[in-house]
């Protein structure tokens, strides 16, 4: 595999990835790996254990969210129009597909194992008030709507555009580009500039993560399955579900605690299924 993955057909569903030969890499601690969370998924943590996840199904809990805090005081970040664009052609791209835009902004899929409709339904899913990246700064935010510019909503909304959290996910790789104290601090993608090229962004894994999901299964070595977001698939098979990994001109921080060490040229998988 190469080091950067160049884009091409079928590339998805994600199974096992490769670390760069160049660079500091670290990867994001699993829940069951988190002395945060004890070493067990969250959900058993939450709520006295008791949270309706656990219920139906038992693997749909709570998502494996890493914080990062190099933004603060603030932890959100504005979704420019361009960016909110880039991002729904991550979720095509996941899925094989491209994307054109109309001359009235509305966007259309080509090929790939998701269409147009569907994808738009993903997209509206994962950046919905009460998720784990745009939670309280969504497109549908009771009493505080944003504006969200992939389906058009909300365009003149005082609130300006929708914003994304400062968020890494368990499983995903960072790199580091110096460390200092407790903290590490990491190369991101740089909202205040306009984006890259898609290609560029997914070819690069300290540009962009997959949201996992913590579960309650345990697995026969002692770990917790781990399964990627609902929101795409391929051939009926959850697949990864890609967001931007976001700092403050192109840097943020994480803790050491959260993070463990992983060699240049090793192989990872983002999610935690088959164990």
């Amino acid at each position: 595999m190469q080091d950067f993955l160049a884009p091409q057909p079928n590339m998805f569903p994600i199974s096992e990835w490769k670390i760069p030969s160049a660079g500091v890499w670290k990867i994001c601690l699993h829940d069951w790996e988190n002395p945060i969370w004890k070493y067990a998924p969250r959900s058993l943590f939450n709520n006295g254990g008791n949270l309706p996840y656990r219920k139906d199904p038992p693997e749909n809990a709570l998502p494996e969210t890493v914080p990062m805090d190099g933004l603060k005081p603030n932890d959100f970040q504005p979704l420019s129009k361009a960016w909110q664009r880039r991002w729904f052609e991550m979720l095509a791209y996941a899925v094989n597909a491209t994307v054109t835009w109309g001359v009235d902004g509305w966007p259309t899929a080509h090929g790939g194992d998701m269409d147009t409709e569907h994808l738009i339904v993903a997209w509206l899913s994962l950046t919905a008030e009460a998720r784990a990246l745009t939670d309280r700064h969504a497109w549908n935010t009771p009493d505080k709507r944003f504006a969200e510019h992939v389906t058009g909503q909300n365009l003149d909304s005082p609130n300006g555009d929708m914003q994304i959290k400062s968020l890494q996910m368990g499983g995903n790789p960072v790199k580091v580009l110096w460390e200092d104290g407790t903290y590490y601090y990491i190369e991101t993608c740089n909202l205040e500039l306009p984006p890259p090229r898609l290609e560029y962004i997914m070819s690069r894994p300290n540009l962009h993560g997959f949201a996992t999901q913590e579960t309650i299964i345990k697995n026969s070595d002692g770990t917790y399955k781990v399964v990627h977001f609902p929101q795409l698939r391929i051939n009926g098979v959850k697949t990864g579900t890609p967001f931007p990994i976001i700092g403050k001109n192109g840097v943020n921080r994480i803790e050491k605690k959260v993070v463990k060490d992983i060699a240049n040229g090793e192989n990872y998988s983002i999610v935690n299924l088959y164990h």
